[in-house]
């Protein structure tokens, strides 16, 4: 039987309250639902937890009826109801018939305004973990830092495990719904992890004040304690004990790092502006967890700017592909499209047929570092030149076909797709000077306008997008590194280790600075594919490249697309950094001058 009197009143904006009768810890959990108006002055608490598995669920009491509700809410009222008073609290899975599809869409729609409205946003993490984890050391070492109280920094190294594994066992920390419930709380949340409790900001202050003690704040740092990091960061393992699918080879240090920092990032957006830019918050939402793939977007409709949240309606009888489809098409009618195609992970055209190959597939979660196309783009304005800011791309009234406009720069021949693990890419690399050598024997099919770019760009900076591990301008005594990575130039006199021709782990650390071309090397080229073109560039792409792909600028992306022909329609394959172009040069140089011409292309 049913806890619900009635449904609710949409035109009154009204929620259920549950009022949750006092007990000791695992006695029985028993309360009751009233119905309230959110246009009233309220006092209640709202929780932010983790659903978990739906299954073996168990019972509480709701309006004398017995309710099944799953294991984590049951774990989260078990731990926070009072054992002197009645708490009075919002949680979606009680107050929110799940069963009543109309309801849901409703009240999906109101979750920002009942976050806001909570006098307290109560964040459950979870239970303590047994002694042999030990969140509760976890916990305190960050109480500590939090109160600005001395812990010194050996105690902070031995201490570290246990913070990381502590967050990153988490899943809340991972979820989709916390965003908008962490980001709208009127006032800093409060932690709660088993008894202990810490605040929202003091918990981000003590995390920062961590990465201070331990000299963590820049990737780049040298310290022995970051070498530590950097090993485990280039592990393909999981850590002990962690499930795959949880990081996907990510590590635990680099994933909670931008996970926190995301955070607190779209919190402090929330408090300052009038909401956010659906291209902004739609990568955040692509790397969190959800059971129900549309809520990669209704999960996050009420964190956007009002003109946005009036273009999308909350209904959960629409189809994955609807949903998503309505999103790219208002991303392209506010002209952000190429970018945001350029900027965050497309499917396999050949593995995911469900979608057309230029709507986002948000449910796929793949690693950041592996598979980001953002580490292909180039530092500055990027190949559109001059038509950086061009408007471009129209969606069919099919819905399924893309027309957008560009250059047609060149057709893929020789592909070479590189490995994850990092072992192996320094001895892949002797294929690509095969690649590259075949392709300067062969006849150019490039005409006379473009093969001055071929082999405009060296090697080594085409090879890391012309970047450093930071992001900026790739400087050009990585050339020199380059070389001795591949045994080409003996390091000074002075080195410490002059086994340069051997792996990764064997070159030679004589500097402080050196290491971070090979940090940059593997990180671009990692799960990535290196190939030629008829015409003689060299690029690098993602792994689903194959010969006969064609090569284009579209107007409006800072980097050039793969596309695959089929027909009278083409499929994305994915973002490329093709050397010698990615300055602007033919938009400016030939398309400008009208030495090259624009075309349409049609994308299903």
């Amino acid at each position: 039987m049913t806890p619900y009197d009635r449904p609710l009143d949409a035109s009154r904006k009204e929620i259920r309250l549950l009022h949750l009768e006092p007990g000791n810890f695992n006695s029985e959990i028993i309360g009751y639902l009233v119905t309230v108006s959110l246009h009233d002055v309220l006092l209640y608490d709202a929780i932010s937890y983790f659903w978990g598995d739906v299954n073996g669920k168990l019972p509480i009491t709701i309006n004398s009826k017995e309710m099944l509700i799953t294991r984590h809410l049951f774990c989260t009222l078990n731990h926070l109801r009072s054992s002197s008073k009645y708490l009075v609290l919002w949680a979606d899975a009680i107050c929110i018939n799940q069963e009543d599809v109309e309801e849901r869409n409703i009240q999906v729609l109101h979750m920002g305004h009942i976050f806001a409205s909570a006098a307290r946003v109560l964040i459950f993490l979870g239970p303590a973990d047994p002694l042999s984890i030990g969140s509760d050391a976890a916990f305190d070492i960050l109480l500590r830092l939090s109160e600005r109280k001395s812990v010194s920094k050996e105690v902070l190294e031995d201490a570290y495990e246990h913070c990381v594994n502590w967050m990153v066992r988490r899943a809340w920390f991972s979820r989709l719904w916390v965003i908008q419930e962490l980001a709208l709380a009127r006032n800093s949340p409060v932690v709660y992890c088993g008894r202990k409790a810490i605040s929202w900001d003091m918990l981000v202050y003590a995390w920062g004040k961590l990465l201070d003690i331990l000299d963590l704040r820049k990737t780049n740092h040298r310290s022995m304690f970051y070498q530590k990091v950097v090993e485990k960061r280039y592990s393909d393992q999981p850590p002990a004990g962690e499930s795959k699918s949880w990081f996907d080879g990510e590590p635990r240090y680099f994933w909670l790092r931008y996970r926190l920092r995301s955070l607190d990032h779209i919190r402090d957006v929330a408090a300052e502006t009038e909401g956010m830019d659906l291209v902004d918050i739609l990568p955040v939402s692509r790397h969190s967890h959800c059971k129900d793939p549309r809520d990669k977007i209704y999960g996050i409709l009420n964190l956007l700017k009002e003109e946005d949240r009036r273009v999308f309606s909350v209904d959960y009888r629409k189809s994955v592909k609807a949903v998503y489809t309505e999103v790219l098409i208002e991303v392209f009618k506010q002209g952000k499209g190429p970018w945001i195609l350029s900027s965050m992970i497309l499917q396999d055209p050949d593995e995911n047929a469900h979608l057309p190959s230029w709507v986002i597939d948000l449910a796929i979660h793949k690693t950041r570092r592996l598979n980001d196309p953002l580490s292909l783009h180039p530092p500055g304005i990027g190949c559109s030149g001059k038509e950086s800011t061009q408007v471009n791309g129209v969606i069919l009234p099919d819905n399924e076909t893309l027309r957008i406009r560009g250059l047609l720069v060149d057709t893929v021949n020789d592909v070479l797709v590189f490995p994850k693990a990092i072992k192996e890419v320094i001895e892949r690399l002797v294929e690509v000077d095969e690649l590259i050598t075949q392709s300067n024997n062969k006849p150019s099919a490039a005409s006379p306008n473009l093969k001055k770019y071929t082999r405009k760009e060296p090697l080594w900076r085409m090879l890391i997008s012309n970047m450093d591990v930071d992001g900026a301008v790739a400087p050009e005594w990585f050339g020199t590194m380059y070389e001795i990575l591949r045994g080409f130039r003996l390091p000074p006199k002075g080195s410490k280790d002059k086994s340069v021709r051997s792996s990764y782990f064997h070159v030679s650390r004589y500097s402080k600075t050196e290491d971070d071309y090979r940090r940059a090397l593997y990180d671009k080229i990692r799960n990535r594919s290196f190939f030629t073109t008829e015409g003689g560039f060299m690029a690098r792409g993602m792994p689903f490249v194959r010969k006969g792909d064609q090569v284009v600028i579209i107007f409006g992306a800072p980097v050039p697309f793969v596309l695959r022909s089929c027909g009278d329609y083409y499929k994305i394959v994915g973002v490329a950094y093709v050397g010698g172009i990615m300055e602007g040069e033919l938009v400016d140089e030939l398309y400008h001058k009208g030495l090259m011409k624009e075309q349409e292309f049609l994308i299903r």
